[in-house]
């Protein structure tokens, strides 16, 4: 057998099980984002914004991964233009609004 053979690769294989671990972390996202959403949607029916320090404080219930997904979640709903985010300072605390598509999304 030739050196060429045994060093193909079948990327059919590994495209499929590739677009099985996104759509898995898709789904997973998507289910996040809205348990976010509803939780935003339930404060924000009584205020103008939150800040991300008042939905991920930090303590020994909260690590900082659980702090991370909660951010990465914010960045998904604001790409999604579920809510808006602003920060008056530098390594300020982040403050979340509705968004344009907030009540669509919510």
């Amino acid at each position: 057998m030739k050196l060429a053979n045994l060093l193909q690769v079948d990327d059919s294989t590994e495209t499929v099980e590739e677009g099985k671990e996104a759509e898995a972390e898709e789904q997973r996202w998507n289910r996040r984002s809205q348990q976010m959403l509803a939780a935003l949607s339930r404060y924000l029916q009584r205020h103008d914004s939150v800040t991300f320090r008042q939905m991920a404080p930090p303590s020994a219930a909260h690590s900082r991964k659980q702090a991370a997904a909660k951010f990465y979640t914010f960045l998904v709903l604001k790409k999604m233009e579920a809510v808006g985010v602003s920060q008056d300072t530098e390594y300020g605390d982040i403050i979340i609004s509705r968004g344009t598509k907030f009540d669509m999304l919510a």
